[in-house]
């Protein structure tokens, strides 16, 4: 593996432990112990495809690789369960149910979190967020994508979460935590960073 990948894997892998220490916890299913690990790369090895995509597994036992979520090209992080068969099948539904429901996970995040549009038009006013005119809803939401969704693949109890992000940055230098359950239940967990 080139050093350059090796990099940006570990931007990523700091990234995502930076959430969770951020978050004041670790999730439970997050385990890096060495023999769990070993086990995952003698069953699965170091490389493997899902959805034609290439995921490299970096020291932490999270698979990396990208997939298209809401029409973008996304990073993936995957915590899989030792002996888990139907990974493939898994993230594709899982991604899948990502790009049927975008207006669900937004929707559930503007109840708890509209005020960042009067945010930004308070700031707009002020000088202290340039744009050429105050944002309304529609604007909001537009700019709102998938920064990086982690799944963690465990069969029938497979979960994941996101992190939102905009474009502008309209959520001012943070991200927003979207956790999804096995039922498909979503919460917005938090901001992040």
């Amino acid at each position: 593996m080139s050093s350059s990948k090796i990099n940006n894997n570990n931007k990523a892998i700091d990234a995502l432990y930076n959430v969770f220490k951020f978050c004041g916890r670790l999730p439970e299913n997050i385990d890096v112990s060495m023999e769990l690990q070993l086990a995952r790369e003698e069953d699965m090895g170091d490389k493997i495809i899902i959805c034609n995509k290439e995921f490299v597994l970096d020291e932490i036992g999270f698979y990396i690789g990208k997939m298209e979520v809401w029409e973008k090209e996304t990073d993936i992080f995957l915590k899989i369960k030792a002996n888990e068969k139907d990974v493939d099948d898994i993230v594709f539904e899982k991604i899948n149910w990502l790009n049927k429901n975008k207006s669900m996970i937004i929707d559930t995040f503007m109840e708890e979190n509209d005020y960042f549009i009067e945010n930004i038009n308070d700031m707009i006013k002020s000088g202290d967020f340039t744009a050429d005119r105050e944002i309304t809803e529609k604007d909001f939401i537009e700019s709102l994508f998938v920064n990086n969704v982690t799944i963690y693949v465990k069969g029938s109890e497979t979960d994941f979460m996101l992190d939102l992000d905009a474009d502008p940055d309209y959520l001012m230098g943070h991200l927003a935590c979207m956790e999804i359950n096995c039922e498909y239940g979503v919460e917005c967990g938090g901001m992040n960073g």
